[in-house]
């Protein structure tokens, strides 16, 4: 199956699946670590940015802890951040 790429190409980057969307986490550019966050909606084949993460990260390791009120809380190595 093929889907669209993500709108800023990177490596190492962290990635995960909530309900029915992934989500792309960080990453390295060729330039630079990123905290852009990129949702995935298999629905329409569309690649979105979200809130950013508070900081850069290459390879971050992330799960989900908790979903309270449409927020998931993620962990990524060893501080918390937010996805809208």
């Amino acid at each position: 199956m093929y889907i669209k790429s993500l709108n800023t190409s990177r490596s190492g980057v962290g990635v995960g699946v909530l309900g029915e969307a992934m989500y792309a986490m960080g990453g390295y550019d060729g330039r630079s670590c990123l905290k852009t966050v990129e949702r995935y909606d298999p629905l329409v084949d569309v690649w979105s940015l979200v809130a950013p993460t508070n900081i850069t990260r290459s390879f971050p390791g992330m799960r989900v802890l908790v979903i309270l009120k449409g927020l998931a809380f993620v962990q990524m190595l060893s501080y918390y951040s937010m996805l809208i």
